[in-house]
């Protein structure tokens, strides 16, 4: 689809906080093989006992497909928020993933995630590291067994965190 949107409402511990937010995206093909695309939105909090506060989304991707059964996805996000005292504070994101289609069941999947957060004292920043691989059992079923390497500094010290996710998933399409 070349115009997409999305709205998401999340509850945390209930009647804590809520979060709503909407984003609109244009996704388009350049090339043969090249596709962008580009997003952009905005998140709303209410915690409890607190302001109501707000932030800006906006980013760019791409996906480069050299051949029929691998592609590339590079991707730039930005979000942030106005401060208190003026000025912006947030977030910068990159990524990187790459897919090769073994054959019509199974394909390999890689991704890296660069996330930064410049702050007043220390900057916080976090690196994501995922090798996965997918396998479809059946038409409407897929699944995936990925390993995730994530590395989080906070405050001047590092928190180093290893996952092993299986994710079992059944879509049907309602609508054609």
């Amino acid at each position: 689809d070349p115009v997409s949107g999305d709205v998401i409402l999340r509850t945390v511990t209930p009647s804590e906080r809520i979060e709503w937010e909407t984003t609109f995206g244009v996704d388009t093909k350049l090339t043969k093989r090249l596709s962008g695309g580009a997003k952009f939105g905005v998140s709303l909090i209410d915690e409890k006992d607190a302001a109501l506060s707000s932030s800006f989304i906006y980013s760019l991707n791409a996906t480069y497909q050299p051949l029929k059964n691998t592609s590339f996805t590079f991707g730039a996000e930005r979000n942030f928020s106005v401060a208190e005292g003026g000025g912006t504070e947030g977030t910068y994101n990159l990524n990187f993933g790459a897919r090769h289609a073994v054959n019509d069941l199974t394909s390999l999947g890689f991704n890296v995630a660069y996330s930064l957060s410049p702050q007043t004292g220390p900057d916080e920043s976090e690196l994501l590291i995922s090798p996965s691989i997918s396998y479809k059992p059946a038409k409407d079923w897929d699944t995936t067994l990925s390993y995730e390497f994530s590395s989080e500094d906070e405050d001047g010290e590092t928190t180093v965190e290893n996952a092993v996710i299986l994710k079992v998933s059944y879509g049907k399409t309602l609508l054609k």
